[in-house]
């Protein structure tokens, strides 16, 4: 088979059924945006859109950030870093820090469970304590008021907790400020991806328009493969002959494509006068007669038969020199250019298939 000559045949098979393929797409489209907004909103609970919309007000502003180590009594460092993160997020240590400071914030807390993100070692939270494991010094980061200034307030009333001495796991124990509280992050987040952040609420974040953007234009090139693909199978399942790829042909044989739209009748007949040979057959499913009727009055035409199927030939005392197949897009059956293609092999003589379109 010719390559050429399917790709010629897929752009029109492809060009025929532009409409189809248009509509597959837009529908892969709009299942693809709604499938998006569907998923970015069918699971949101009760709670957790005013939970998102609080946490990213207090995300977006710059954390306050304290330095210190502690040293008990036997001389060792304390290594425990989760602890202070439990003990400072909880609830009676935060009405605490809001009636020395007069600042609520409580809310952070309650908005981070709402959205199911609670204090693992994958996620620290507004209020994180991280331990560097080289020099032991714990960076205690508040992430947890509305604006920079209320962060660095209530960093400062923390501090001021820990160093009154007034902490039931760390009595009898040194706790040194390496650095005061500052509004200042001191943990890069290239290494401590833990850490509370804008990104971190992007799950619960309805998709902006750039996102829908994405998922039609991914839809609409899913859709368009998709049903091109469709369209071929359903096209391969037909019992007609319409297209160059709905048959098959030895690279031996001659195959020619014949628009009807843009030549006229003489051009066929020279698709099939050219070589000239004595004995010629025309193989046509449906009348060929109208077609070939001004040159069958012709001298050197006097030994072409028109056949409707080769076993007509058996009746006949002639062997031909050249077999011609006309296929008739839309009218020919597979089945029919089937057994005439596996019967005219058996001559051992040239083939032309000619398709008109």
């Amino acid at each position: 088979m010719s390559l050429l000559t399917i790709l010629q045949e897929l752009w029109r098979f492809i060009k025929d059924y532009s409409l189809r393929i248009l509509l597959g797409a837009i529908a892969v489209a709009i299942l693809a945006v709604g499938g998006r907004y569907y998923s970015a909103n069918i699971f949101v609970e009760e709670g957790q859109e005013e939970a998102t919309h609080y946490l990213s007000e207090v995300y977006a502003q710059t954390p306050a950030s304290l330095e210190m180590i502690v040293t008990l009594e036997d001389g060792t460092v304390y290594t425990n870093s989760h602890i202070f993160d439990e003990y400072f997020s909880n609830a009676q240590v935060i009405k605490q820090v809001e009636e020395a400071t007069g600042i609520e914030f409580h809310q952070w807390r309650e908005s981070e469970i709402a959205l199911k993100l609670y204090k693992t070692s994958g996620f620290r939270g507004g209020l994180a304590s991280i331990r560097d494991s080289s020099s032991n010094i714990f960076t205690l980061r508040f992430l947890v008021g509305k604006t920079s200034e209320e962060n660095l307030a209530i960093a400062q009333a923390y501090a001021d907790i820990l160093t009154s001495g007034d902490i039931p796991f760390l009595r009898n124990s040194t706790i040194s400020i390496i650095t005061e509280p500052i509004s200042k992050e001191l943990l890069p987040f290239e290494i401590y991806e833990t850490l509370a952040n804008p990104e971190t609420l992007n799950p619960f974040k309805s998709p902006s328009t750039p996102s829908y953007i994405v998922y039609a234009i991914a839809g609409l090139i899913v859709g368009t493969i998709a049903t091109i693909g469709l369209s071929f199978l359903w096209r391969l399942s037909k019992k007609k002959i319409t297209y160059g790829f709905d048959y098959a042909w030895s690279v031996e044989d001659y195959h020619l494509l014949y628009q009807t739209d843009n030549d006229n009748t003489s051009t066929l007949q020279e698709f099939i006068r050219v070589p000239v040979k004595k004995n010629r057959v025309v193989l046509s499913q449906t009348s060929a007669e109208a077609i070939l009727q001004p040159v069958l009055v012709e001298e050197e035409y006097k030994g072409l038969l028109i056949l409707n199927t080769l076993q007509e030939l058996a009746e006949i005392e002639s062997r031909p020199e050249e077999i011609v197949i006309l296929v008739h897009s839309n009218h020919t059956d597979k089945v029919w250019y089937r057994e005439q293609a596996i019967l005219a092999g058996l001559y051992n003589v040239p083939i032309k298939i000619i398709h008109i379109i």
